[in-house]
């Protein structure tokens, strides 16, 4: 089928980039209301007047069915928007070998107990180092963090991470700008804010909403 042969519907469609399989659904909807409305005329004796009001049914169905498409392909979960990242951007961490281990504890991130940046949650594991960067020293903390059967990843730092520089978009989440990437290869969801002068990081493989509201609840009680 040429693109002169498609329907201005499929077109837009197409434009969209709705799931082929919804679009076809929504051509039936709108094909079956169609007829419904001719039948219905018919019955009615006004058969002529329906040729004229058709094109005009047609058309106000198939910008609703659009919109309905649109909507669909806008972002899922809010509207937040998650930004696809490679790799590299994930790898939060700029320690070499060898870094140096600090006196901190597992559960201490960047001088601050882990129950205060995130609160709720259990520490399965957690390491600060320090290792010189350009003419001075960097801190970072990376810890496991788990709650009812979930677990993230997260990563504070005193320098702004790969993740920060690379995602632009700042959204609003608990009052809090964010910024959103996901993954596809690994199927990771990741989030990088700023506060009080440092960098975190949460990564995780879950379902989009949640990791959102993992996310949510550790921003809304800080």
């Amino acid at each position: 089928m040429t693109d002169k042969q498609r329907s201005a519907y499929q077109r837009e469609m197409d434009q969209v980039h709705v799931p082929k399989a919804k679009a076809d659904e929504t051509l039936r909807m709108m094909l079956e209301e169609n007829r419904r409305l001719r039948a219905k005329e018919n019955e009615e004796g006004e058969g002529k007047k329906a040729g004229r009001r058709l094109p005009i049914y047609a058309g106000a169905l198939a910008a609703a069915c659009l919109l309905l498409a649109v909507g669909l392909a806008l972002p899922r979960s809010g509207g937040y928007q998650f930004d696809k990242v490679g790799l590299n951007a994930l790898v939060v961490s700029a320690a070499p070998k060898g870094a140096t281990v600090t006196e901190d504890g597992a559960d201490t991130v960047l001088g601050t107990s882990a129950e205060a940046v995130f609160p709720g949650w259990e520490v399965a594991s957690g390491q600060t180092q320090a290792y010189p960067m350009g003419s001075g020293t960097a801190h970072e903390s990376v810890l496991t963090i788990r709650k009812e059967g979930q677990e993230l990843r997260a990563t504070v730092t005193d320098y702004e991470p790969a993740l920060f520089s690379t995602v632009q978009k700042e959204q609003q989440i608990a009052g809090k700008k964010v910024r959103l990437a996901y993954n596809e290869e690994t199927q990771t969801y990741a989030a990088a804010y700023e506060e009080n002068g440092k960098y975190c990081v949460l990564t995780g493989r879950m379902e989009e909403k949640a990791f959102l509201e993992a996310l949510k609840g550790i921003l809304e009680k800080k």
